[in-house]
């Protein structure tokens, strides 16, 4: 799979899947799936770029 369309796929799962399942998950649960996912869908910005404080 291209990079391009590997990372519009995983910014479609963290938006869509686990933006919502972080209301419902306990909270350590939430967090650590929607910064793995963070780092899935924004891995090609730098530490500096990014703007939702993944890492």
């Amino acid at each position: 799979m291209m990079p391009a369309l590997r990372a519009r796929l995983w910014r479609f799962v963290h938006n869509a899947v686990a933006h919502p399942l972080m209301e419902v998950l306990p909270e350590a649960w939430g967090g650590a799936l929607h910064d793995w996912t963070a780092r899935r869908a924004f891995i090609e910005l730098g530490a500096d770029e990014r703007q939702g404080g993944a890492r």
